[in-house]
């Protein structure tokens, strides 16, 4: 019995050593709490639905689609670095911008639309739609201001502007311009430009 009697105060000398410890500790540490305070780190929440962006890792994609024969390519590109950092939605607005002025190469090609088909982080595909049945056939092209000027077949109506210099040319294109080099197809007028385009 006087065995069960000691066990018995050894456990709750125990008890109470644990709590005066414990008392102790909380008592110690709430007057010094300023001491061990972290400063607040100013932080931004993720939200969940936050947009997706084009980074230098996405993986861009130009699907080519002809109207006309109904096939469609693809061709993985470099992100474009104007592209960095856009949403979908300025993405969007960067493509219908574009179809206000589109490339003479694009043009020639007879460009109908150029839309985005999908986006994410990871990967971006945007669609350029082709179709040659409403091109025109015959074209001139004439010198205005130094620049090559590219007119349809009544040589009134513009089709397009360049940015190629005459003088650039060679001397015996130059002669044909001067006076009007007349272009019989739409493919011509594009090995044309993509010859003499820098």
């Amino acid at each position: 019995m006087k065995k069960v009697y000691l066990a018995g105060l050894f456990i709750i000398l125990m008890v109470g050593v644990y709590f005066v410890s414990y008392a102790y500790s909380v008592k110690y540490f709430s007057n010094n709490g300023n001491d061990y305070k972290v400063n607040d780190i100013p932080t931004q929440a993720v939200d969940a639905n936050s947009e997706e962006i084009i980074s230098n890792v996405t993986e861009y994609v130009i699907e080519y689609y002809n109207i006309d024969t109904k096939s469609l390519t693809e061709e993985k590109i470099s992100t474009p670095l104007q592209y960095l950092g856009y949403t979908r939605e300025k993405l969007i607005k960067e493509l219908r911008t574009y179809m206000i002025t589109p490339t003479l190469t694009d043009k020639a090609q007879g460009i109908i639309s150029y839309e985005l088909a999908s986006f994410s982080s990871k990967k971006v595909i945007v669609r350029k739609s082709f179709s040659t049945a409403d091109l025109p056939s015959v074209y001139y092209i004439f010198v205005e201001n130094g620049y090559l000027t590219i007119y349809l077949e009544d040589k009134t109506t513009l089709y397009d502007n360049t940015t190629i210099k005459l003088s650039n040319l060679p001397e015996s294109v130059q002669r044909e311009i001067v006076n009007g080099k007349k272009i019989s197809s739409q493919k011509e007028l594009y090995n044309f430009l993509e010859t003499y385009t820098s």
